[in-house]
C-alpha cells in the first residue's frame, strides 16, 4: 500500500520596513518645496523689488538738468 503524503504550502509575511520609506518620502517632499517656495517666491528668488515698476523706466531728476542760459551777473 502507498500512503499519500500531502504538501501544505505556506505563506510567510514578511515586514520589510515600508513605514521608513514613507516617512523618508514624507520628509523629502516637504524639504522638496520648502526650496521651491525659498527659491521662486521666498527671500531667495533673487532680490526682485517688491515696488511696482521700480527700475522699469529712466527718469531724470531735477538736479540733472542742466540749466540752458548762464545765470546773469551784475
Amino acid at each position: 500500500m502507498t500512503e499519500h503524503h500531502e504538501h501544505e504550502t505556506v505563506v510567510v509575511e514578511r515586514d520589510r520596513g515600508s513605514g521608513l520609506g514613507t516617512i523618508l518620502a514624507i520628509v523629502l517632499l516637504i524639504a522638496l518645496l520648502a526650496a521651491g517656495w525659498w527659491f521662486l517666491i521666498g527671500p531667495g528668488s533673487g532680490g526682485r523689488s517688491t515696488t511696482p515698476g521700480a527700475g522699469d523706466t529712466n527718469t531724470t531728476t531735477p538736479s540733472e538738468v542742466v540749466p540752458s542760459e548762464a545765470p546773469a551777473s551784475s
